[in-house]
């Protein structure tokens, strides 16, 4: 019956691709509930939320063996779109969550996604705490904030120019070369996967934008971050790439934090309680690894 009741909607949604029109498009909020629910079928009762996002272009997914082409329907002004991807996690797995609303189909529907082609969130099960729903704010905010900041405009109004974009709305964790825990923010893609990044600040409503250089391209350094788990003493080696060092605990908050040298770097965590952490190692061009640590 499931597989039926997929293939109805991957045949459904291969029409609507061609008639955007057919869709009745929402805020984020608007689905958050439907995909709670959904998500709750595969990881169980209370799932976290990590993040709520947005791919500004046009989505490429198969829907039962069907490929079915997703149109964005971003409206920046209202900030509704054709559809809302919700990503959350148990303490072992995570799921995928796509809602739309389509009056073809009776309304809202759910159903699990797979975005790796386009983003990896795995690595967010360890690195992301859970977005608790006080902290959730609707997209139809997002024009009042981002068309202020003349910087992040030029970006938007430049999209086709870009490989992909990416919005993310709530996403609660460490990022490169943002302090903020909580933000809202806007990936633009280039060909050779560099990104430029504009992020808002929820509490402070600050907004920044950066320059993110892809760590593959810049080069391809094996770094040693030992032991692990560790004591109270962390050795780094072969850092002649990596110019300083954060460390936060499961929350995001930045427990310590420093420059390296090249070559080997010992670093003292005796004043660290038991516990799982994180470590960023960055330069000039942004963050160049991130790897969890425990702490005994």
């Amino acid at each position: 019956m499931k597989r039926l009741l997929t293939l109805i909607i991957a045949f459904v949604l291969c029409t609507l691709a061609s008639y955007s029109q057919m869709f009745s498009p929402f805020t984020s909020n608007e689905g958050y509930d439907l995909a709670k629910t959904s998500a709750e079928t595969y990881l169980g009762d209370n799932p976290k939320l990590l993040i709520i996002g947005h791919f500004l272009g046009s989505l490429d997914l198969t829907y039962g063996g069907v490929p079915v082409e997703m149109p964005s329907g971003f409206d920046f002004s209202t900030g509704k779109a054709n559809y809302w991807v919700y990503v959350f996690k148990n303490e072992t797995s995570k799921v995928e969550i796509g809602v739309i609303n389509s009056p073809m189909l009776g309304g809202f529907q759910a159903m699990e996604m797979d975005l790796s082609p386009y983003l990896d969130f795995t690595t967010m099960i360890d690195m992301q705490s859970e977005i608790s729903p006080n902290e959730i704010i609707d997209s139809k905010d997002i024009d009042q904030y981002f068309s202020q900041n003349s910087e992040f405009m030029a970006k938007y109004s430049n999209l086709e120019s870009y490989k992909d974009g990416y919005m993310g709305l709530y996403y609660n964790g460490p990022v490169p070369e943002f302090e903020q825990k909580l933000y809202w923010g806007f990936w633009f893609i280039k060909e050779n996967n560099d990104a430029e990044i504009c992020a808002l600040d929820i509490e402070s409503k600050q907004m920044e934008c950066i320059a993110y250089t892809s760590v593959e391209e810049e080069n391809e350094v094996d770094f040693s971050i030992s032991p692990n788990p560790a004591n109270d003493i962390l050795n780094i080696s072969n850092t002649e790439f990596a110019t300083n060092y954060v460390i936060s605990n499961y929350v995001g908050e930045i427990v310590s934090e420093g420059d390296l040298n090249s070559g080997t770097n010992t670093l003292n965590i005796s004043n660290l309680p038991s516990g799982i952490y994180f470590i960023q190692l960055s330069n000039n061009s942004g963050m160049i690894k991130a790897e969890k640590i425990i702490v005994k």
